[in-house]
């Protein structure tokens, strides 16, 4: 199995025959955290998906597979660790991964890996993405500015 593309969408629709539309993919987020601050570990409350392609050898198909991620905090902590397993149906093997909640409580870049098992062997490296987070503080109008009608 050979790694083709890994993007994190806000959104991946499987059709009836299998095929995986990617809707916004996802570079980065601008959170405008509160007044009072945002604790480290919080969590918006965001469904997410991550999207992997894989091309598959003839020696692989109907071979099952397990894939695993991990996600990262910006500061380094694992945020989350999820797996499932497949079988090869095809030479392109797309998969998909949903998730509820986005780690936002960090200004940084959220990494992302994702590598494959076989019979219990890692048989891929692994590989990366991240996703750069950005707290932003809410612009408050200026008074003096502000039109009067």
């Amino acid at each position: 199995m050979n790694f083709l593309a890994f993007c994190p969408c806000e959104r991946v629709i499987v059709d009836k025959e299998g095929r995986h539309s990617l809707i916004g993919i996802i570079r980065g987020f601008t959170i405008e955290p509160a007044t009072i601050g945002m604790p480290r570990n919080a969590v918006a409350p965001r469904e997410w998906s991550l999207y992997t392609m894989w091309k598959v050898g003839p020696e692989h198909i109907g071979r099952k597979f397990e894939q695993w991620y991990q996600i990262y905090w910006p500061d380094g902590e694992k945020f989350s660790e999820e797996n499932f397993d497949f079988i090869a149906d095809s030479h392109l093997q797309q998969t998909t991964l949903d998730l509820m909640g986005f780690p936002a409580g960090q200004a940084g870049d959220v990494r992302i890996v994702t590598w494959l098992f076989e019979a219990g062997h890692k048989i891929s490296d692994l590989i990366e993405t991240t996703i750069r987070v950005i707290h932003a503080p809410r612009q408050i109008a200026d008074p003096a500015l502000a039109s009067t009608q």
